[in-house]
């Protein structure tokens, strides 16, 4: 099972917004059907355009016949920073116990 969001939240004029496409997502539930996952979903930031572009890709033509339509590997999250790690290990702690 999987569910993405459309991209990263990004602050935008006061408001937050989405940096994937529908083409992005769309990549992405290739991939993601590729490895073996059998629901895929769709979550923050994602719209009605986010799933028709899921659901045409699923459509597709079989895995074997599959070409990426853009260097989705180039499209992947910056490391987070050591100091947000740090931070993200110390609240799991504090919440284990």
């Amino acid at each position: 099972m999987a569910q993405s969001n459309a991209g990263l939240p990004r602050w935008l004029d006061g408001d937050i917004s989405y940096d994937g496409t529908p083409d992005v997502m769309a990549e992405y539930t290739l991939r993601m059907r590729a490895l073996g996952v059998q629901v895929i979903g769709a979550c923050c930031g994602s719209t009605p355009d986010h799933l028709a572009a899921m659901r045409t890709a699923l459509d597709g033509p079989p895995l074997d016949q599959y070409e990426p339509a853009f260097d989705v590997d180039a499209l992947q999250a910056k490391p987070v920073s050591d100091s947000t790690t740090r931070r993200a290990a110390r609240r799991a702690q504090r919440a284990d116990g």
